[in-house]
C-alpha cells in the first residue's frame, strides 16, 4: 500500500512545482511511519491537484486520487459549523479542468457548488417538518383537507378497505422530512377515519 503511495508521490514531485517538497517530506514521513503521513499526503494531492502549472493525465489523476483516504481526527478543519472528510472524486478531464480555471481552489468550488444547490433545494420545500411549528401546523391542516375530500365519496364497506398508504405520495410532497411527513399524514389519516365512523 506504501509502496503506491510513495510512486504517487514521485509522480507529484515531478510533475507539481507546487507540491514537490511537500512530497518530499510525505515519502520521508512514510518511510518513517509517521501517524500523520496520511494527512500529509492528502494535503500533498489538493496542492498537486491546484497546481497550474502540474501537467497530470486522466490516469496520473487516478492513480494520485486513489491512494487518497479519510483522516478520522478532532482536530479536522471545519466549514458551515461542521467536521469535513477528505474525499475523493473522479472526474473527466474537462471537468477537471473547468474546476483549476476557477478562484480560489477546488474544494472551495465544489463546496460551493454543493452549498448552493442544498440551498436552491431547500428554497423549494413546501413544509419545513423538522424546524418550523408553523409549517407543521399548516401541513397537519392542509393533509387533513386532503384526506377529508379523497375519503368523502367512500362508504362505511369502501372506508374499511383503504389505509393511509393508498393516498400518501411523498413524491408529490415537498417536505424536508418524509419519515416525519409519514408518520404525521397517518396519524391524521387514523383520526379522519375514526371520525368517519363515528
Amino acid at each position: 500500500m506504501n509502496d503506491n503511495k510513495i510512486n504517487a508521490l514521485r509522480l507529484i514531485a515531478a510533475k507539481s512545482p507546487n507540491a514537490m517538497r511537500e512530497a518530499i517530506k510525505t515519502i520521508q514521513a512514510i518511510d518513517l511511519n509517521s501517524p500523520v503521513a496520511q494527512r500529509r499526503y492528502n494535503h500533498v494531492v489538493e496542492i498537486a491537484l491546484n497546481d497550474p502549472q502540474a501537467d497530470f493525465s486522466a490516469e496520473e489523476r487516478a492513480t494520485i486520487v486513489g491512494e487518497l483516504d479519510t483522516v478520522e481526527s478532532s482536530g479536522r478543519s471545519t466549514i458551515y459549523g461542521e467536521p469535513m472528510r477528505q474525499t475523493a472524486i473522479y472526474l473527466p478531464e474537462t471537468m477537471t479542468s473547468w474546476l483549476l480555471s476557477q478562484p480560489g481552489n477546488m474544494s472551495e468550488t465544489v463546496r460551493g457548488l454543493i452549498q448552493k444547490k442544498m440551498e436552491e433545494e431547500m428554497e423549494n420545500v413546501k413544509y419545513h417538518l423538522s424546524s418550523s411549528m408553523s409549517d407543521r401546523i399548516k401541513f397537519d391542516a392542509d393533509m387533513k383537507e386532503y384526506i377529508e375530500n379523497c375519503l368523502s365519496s367512500l362508504d362505511a364497506d369502501e372506508l374499511s378497505l383503504v389505509t393511509a398508504d393508498n393516498y400518501f405520495d411523498e413524491d408529490q410532497l415537498s417536505v424536508d422530512d418524509s419519515e416525519e411527513a409519514r408518520a404525521r399524514f397517518n396519524n391524521i389519516f387514523s383520526e379522519v377515519v375514526r371520525s368517519r365512523e363515528q
